[in-house]
């Protein structure tokens, strides 16, 4: 397993992860929490005789050493005076050197057991290399890794198209993994094929562009197709991973003729190829009632080879949870000062928690 640049996750996903990745640690549920006056507890496990093991996370991936020190000291220590945990680790993505884990060490003493309580971003990245499977759980994650970041983002030998070289990276910053995508997926890791429906603005291509990411990510070339069937049949290369990218394959409105003289029957019969091909995808979107309109007009599309690889994303996939973290990731990445977005990271706003030294996004 490669690196990682936490400095891509947002302050939610960084406590999300911990959560995850100090449970394993441990060996022990930690509670998360919302933002808020969190007493010094981002993460917590209560035991039966009430001691409390507690976790504080300090995403502030460009912050100096100094400065997190000064601000643990200052703003955390007297929480955890009144805390009296029988535990204090601190996982920061921040780097720590041994002076400076000395010294966090003595000032959160005896509630810092050893220097093994602070975790740097060195020593988080080395856990999280030994945990695959807990970073293939999280998305955001598994995208922050270097080896994927750099087949995903920066190799247009893996993505044949600019509109995708473009759509991805924007994409793979603020999206948010929800029930829909968790289907889709499931979908074309055992058929290898996904037609994705929904009705306009649910999500559709956004996540098709992530099974883009998932699939380039594990070395499969991604090819846009924009005209008809035939393009994949001219872009085929054997002994080649291949993901074939169909964006609205039947139009956008139903007053289109998308589909040509036999059209339905030669992507018929490159579905049935996909799905017998051990390294080819295929995925596509189209607006749920432009396809019940298709199946109406073309019959063939109604095989069973179209239904059992079609995925709809509904509304309810996007909880106002998700909706909330999606929003927040925007604020996140949006080039805004500090001040703006601020009230975002406001409880009372509805944010998802946050740790940054502003109190903001970002």
């Amino acid at each position: 397993m490669d690196s990682f640049d936490l400095g891509r996750l947002t302050d939610h996903d960084f406590e999300v992860v911990c959560r995850d990745l100090f449970g394993e640690i441990l060996g022990m549920p930690l509670e998360l929490f919302p933002r808020g006056r969190d007493r010094g507890i981002d993460l917590r496990h209560t035991a039966a005789d009430g001691t409390m093991t507690v976790v504080q996370c300090k995403h502030w991936s460009k912050a100096a050493q100094a400065t997190l020190t000064k601000r643990l000291v200052k703003e955390e220590l007297p929480k955890v005076v009144a805390l009296k945990p029988a535990r204090y680790l601190i996982a920061t993505s921040v780097g720590l050197t041994v002076d400076g884990k000395d010294t966090i060490r003595d000032a959160f003493a005896p509630y810092v057991h050893t220097t093994g309580d602070l975790y740097g971003v060195d020593e988080i990245v080395a856990e999280l290399q030994s945990r695959p499977e807990l970073v293939r759980r999280h998305f955001r994650l598994w995208l922050s890794g270097t080896a994927v970041l750099q087949t995903v983002l920066n190799q247009e030998k893996y993505v044949r198209s600019s509109w995708l070289r473009n759509r991805i990276p924007r994409a793979a910053d603020t999206f948010v993994p929800h029930e829909g995508f968790d289907r889709a997926k499931a979908i074309l890791d055992e058929q290898h094929v996904c037609v994705i429906a929904g009705i306009p603005g649910v999500g559709k291509t956004t996540v098709a562009l992530m099974l883009a990411a998932w699939l380039t990510g594990n070395g499969y070339e991604v090819h846009e197709i924009s005209q008809d069937a035939e393009e994949i049949t001219a872009l085929w290369r054997e002994d080649t991973p291949q993901l074939f990218l169909y964006d609205d394959f039947l139009g956008q409105t139903t007053l289109e003729s998308q589909l040509n003289k036999n059209e339905d029957a030669r992507l018929i019969d490159i579905i049935r190829e996909i799905q017998e091909a051990p390294d080819k995808a295929l995925v596509m979107t189209t607006r749920d009632y432009i396809l019940e309109h298709a199946l109406l007009k073309h019959g063939r599309l109604g095989v069973s080879d179209v239904s059992q690889a079609t995925s709809v994303v509904h509304l309810t996939d996007l909880s106002l949870g998700v909706r909330g973290q999606i929003l927040y990731n925007h604020v996140h990445h949006a080039q805004l000062p500090a001040e703006q977005k601020r009230p975002f990271a406001d409880r009372r706003c509805g944010s998802p928690s946050s740790s940054t030294p502003t109190s903001a996004p970002g």
